[in-house]
C-alpha cells in the first residue's frame, strides 16, 4: 500500500462530506457562512495588522501579545488549508518563509504557545501538503523545504525549554539569549 493510501485508510478525513446533522448531509449554508467569516477575519487582519500577532476586536488595533512572530498568520494556516482558501494560504506561507524572524521577539516567548501554536501549525501544513490536501500549486516543493527548515529551526530554538530537572517545560524562553525562565512547583 502506498503511504498516502495507508494514511487515508488509517486516519479520519480532514473534512467530512457527510457531516451528521438532521438531514445527514453537509450543511452547505453553514459551511459557506463559516468560510465567509474566516475570509472577513483574515482580510481585516491583513489590512490592519499584517505581520503582528493579532488584531484587537474592539479597537481594531494590532497587538503583539505572543512575541511579535505573526501568531495569527502562522496559526491560521491550517484553518485556511482545510477551508480551501488558497490565495490567503499562499500569503501566509510567503510570510513564514520571508518575514518570520525567530530571533527577533517583542517579548519573552511562551513556550507552550510556541510549541502548540507555531510549531504545531507549521508541522500540520507540511503534513497537509504531503497528503495532498494542499495542492502543489499552493505549496511548492521549495516552500515545503523552507517551511521544514523553519520548523526545524524553531524546534532547535525551543530545546532549552525542555531541559529542566523536573521534566516539565519551562514556561518562558528568551530566544535571543537561549535562556529559560519561570517558576516550577515541586
Amino acid at each position: 500500500i502506498e503511504q498516502r493510501d495507508w494514511f487515508r485508510s488509517t486516519n479520519p478525513a480532514v473534512q467530512f462530506e457527510t457531516w451528521p446533522n438532521s438531514t445527514g448531509k453537509v450543511d452547505k449554508d453553514k459551511q459557506s457562512q463559516i468560510r465567509s467569516e474566516m475570509e472577513y477575519t483574515y482580510h481585516s487582519y491583513r489590512n490592519r495588522a499584517w505581520g503582528t500577532d493579532g488584531i484587537s476586536p474592539v479597537s481594531g488595533l494590532s497587538t503583539n501579545a505572543n512575541n511579535g512572530w505573526g501568531a495569527f498568520i502562522v496559526e491560521s494556516t491550517t484553518s485556511l488549508a482545510v477551508m480551501g482558501l488558497w490565495k490567503e494560504l499562499v500569503q501566509c506561507i510567503h510570510f513564514v518563509i520571508t518575514d518570520l524572524d525567530l530571533l527577533h521577539s517583542h517579548s519573552a516567548v511562551g513556550t507552550s504557545e510556541a510549541v502548540t501554536g507555531y510549531l504545531g501549525a507549521l508541522v500540520s501544513i507540511l503534513e497537509l501538503a504531503q497528503e495532498g490536501v494542499i495542492p502543489n500549486s499552493v505549496m511548492t516543493e521549495n516552500s515545503k523545504g523552507s517551511v521544514l527548515h523553519i520548523s526545524h529551526r524553531l524546534a532547535e530554538l525551543l530545546l532549552p525549554a525542555f531541559d529542566s530537572r523536573h521534566g516539565l517545560l519551562w514556561p518562558v524562553l528568551y530566544p535571543t539569549l537561549g535562556q529559560v525562565a519561570g517558576s516550577m512547583t515541586h
